[in-house]
């Protein structure tokens, strides 16, 4: 296992998409170092908005994404990005 301190760790914003629902702008791809590796992760679709202010009063994203290092596949994963429709309330 390995371990980064705060400063060895970096996301970088590289594409937004904006939702035609909700008008929000969501970072959606992004660089990702760790250490001295850098990554990619792309999202399988854009739209993957989720509207759940009938349940728990949020609107947020949320889905699959692919990581990428030196332009090869190498893994799949999942983002969730809350807080750019308003503030996330705990």
């Amino acid at each position: 296992m390995t371990f980064f301190e705060p400063e060895e760790i970096e996301f970088t914003p590289i594409r937004t998409w904006r939702s035609p629902q909700t008008d929000a702008i969501y970072p959606v791809a992004m660089r990702i170092r760790t250490g001295g590796l850098e990554w990619l992760l792309t999202p399988l679709l854009d739209d993957q908005e989720l509207d759940s202010r009938q349940s728990t009063a949020e609107i947020y994203w949320e889905g699959a994404v692919t990581l990428t290092k030196n332009n090869k596949p190498v893994g799949q994963g999942y983002l969730e990005l809350t807080g750019y429709v308003k503030s996330l309330t705990l």
